[in-house]
């Protein structure tokens, strides 16, 4: 859930083009509802381990870009 949370963030900060407090920490209520509703029955390891995979590749696909713009706009640490 963490890293869903997590590219969900990086996904709006690099969409915007801006990176405030806002946008890098939002509210947890959205990404605690998606994962309520499109995650939490699932039993298959093997099927969260591809859900996880697919949200770290987000992660990382979008480290640089953000990083960038948070460097840029001061709110990366």
């Amino acid at each position: 859930m963490q890293r869903m949370y997590r590219a969900a963030a990086f996904q709006n900060i690099v969409d915007a083009g801006l990176c405030t407090c806002e946008a890098r920490f939002p509210s947890w209520d959205i990404a605690v509802d998606y994962y309520l509703e499109n995650y939490s029955r699932i039993d298959d390891q093997y099927e969260v381990q591809q859900i996880t995979k697919t949200y770290r590749t987000s992660i990382a696909a979008n480290r640089a870009k953000v990083r960038e713009l948070c460097e840029a706009q001061g709110n990366w640490d």
